[in-house]
């Protein structure tokens, strides 16, 4: 009987521990989106020809295979503006050179009569591109790429504002679900705690 009793409980535990995990692993997938979409309604929100950014942070989908398989199309990729001398060989920057919006790898930076300028290749390309890269036209270096999310994005840009009220709506019911239950839980415990008292009394 004894070991029936541990075996149930053990089966408890592990019960909650996967609900747990799972709450986590939907509450990490939820944020995500609410950041993803967030940086969307506002870039829509900006509506100009430059790539718009949210605190110096923007998004975008790959659609071409010049990376791969470093980038793939679908993925998406966040990047961040950072500074001249952040910009080093082997990281891959967005940039806009002649009215088109390209990510690429650096492969080499080059001091132009004083300037720092950048020699920018597609992983999957043979040759580098022509020109080469200015500061000015960098919107900023890669820093988190997401697989195969773009298609879902594409569909998400559609109901930008819609998609971020339903992830706020789902995110605050889990927290307020999680709250609840550590409540109850809680009241369980001072339960067996007042009766332990008063067996002991």
């Amino acid at each position: 009987m004894k070991y029936q009793v541990e075996q149930i409980s053990r089966m408890i535990r592990i019960e909650k521990r996967v609900k747990k995990i799972i709450t986590i692993i939907v509450l990490i997938i939820l944020l995500l989106l609410f950041f993803v979409n967030s940086v969307m309604l506002y870039q829509r929100i900006q509506g100009n020809n430059e790539l718009p950014n949210f605190a110096g942070v923007s998004v975008l989908n790959i659609i071409s295979g010049s990376m791969t398989p470093t980038l793939n199309i679908n993925d998406m990729i966040v990047i961040k503006k950072v500074s001249n001398q952040d910009i080093k060989q082997g990281d891959i920057i967005t940039f806009n050179k002649n009215g088109v919006i390209d990510t690429h790898r650096v492969i080499w930076v080059v001091d132009d009569e004083g300037q720092r300028k950048y020699k920018t290749k597609g992983d999957n390309n043979e040759i580098p591109d022509d020109e080469l890269v200015t500061y000015s036209e960098i919107y900023g270096k890669l820093i988190l790429k997401i697989p195969k999310i773009g298609k879902i994005a594409e569909e998400l840009q559609k109901n930008n504002g819609l998609i971020c009220c339903v992830i706020i709506i789902c995110i605050f019911i889990i927290l307020k679900n999680k709250k609840e239950k550590r409540k109850e839980i809680r009241k369980i415990e001072r339960k067996k705690y007042e009766i332990k008292k008063l067996r002991d009394g």
